[in-house]
């Protein structure tokens, strides 16, 4: 086998796989194992009647899978950036890249939003936690202050009224130390 028929097999897959994305874009897709026609990698593969990984070998055919999925009008261009067939420009690589990075702006401000409220859910827990804290000690010393202003005799009566809140029984030998 010389170079050249190694050359001209990769150009032939190759031409098998852009074909199948055409077949894939169109809806005219032939392959019966195929589930759905979406674009991605896997059914291109399958389309073509190739392996699954076949594509790791064709870098540029899985770039162009990337910006047909989201420029459908491209075309494909055996050297340099693909072109848009409607407008006749080419298509920068790099505009994946700028989507990408934009997602991950967005997400890191998304983060410092949430730590930033994190931060002041915790303050305001604080301060109304302090403040519960501070209106208990008020309350308590009120309620036993007035408690004690109460005559003996009603201070009973009250006390009496409120027994049959207590739960009076045999719980089990929970507490007891086994022999």
């Amino acid at each position: 086998m010389t170079n050249n028929s190694r050359e001209d097999q990769k150009l032939k897959t190759q031409n098998k796989l852009l074909n199948a994305i055409d077949r894939l874009v169109n809806g005219t897709a032939k392959s019966k194992k195929l589930r759905t026609h979406r674009l991605n990698d896997s059914n291109v593969a399958i389309e073509a009647n190739q392996a699954n990984g076949s594509l790791k070998h064709y870098p540029r055919v899985k770039k162009f899978i990337q910006i047909k999925q989201s420029h459908p009008t491209a075309e494909w261009a055996d050297e340099g950036d693909f072109i848009d067939s409607e407008t006749k420009m080419p298509i920068q690589s790099g505009v994946l890249v700028d989507k990408a990075e934009s997602k991950i702006k967005e997400l890191k401000t998304d983060i410092k939003k949430s730590e930033e409220t994190s931060v002041s859910y915790r303050v305001q827990h604080a301060d109304i936690q302090e403040s519960m804290v501070n209106q208990l000690a008020l309350h308590h010393s009120l309620t036993v202050a007035l408690f004690e202003a109460i005559p003996d005799d009603v201070k009973e009566a009250k006390l009496k009224e409120f027994e049959s809140n207590v739960t009076i029984g045999n719980f089990g030998d929970w507490n007891k130390k086994s022999v």
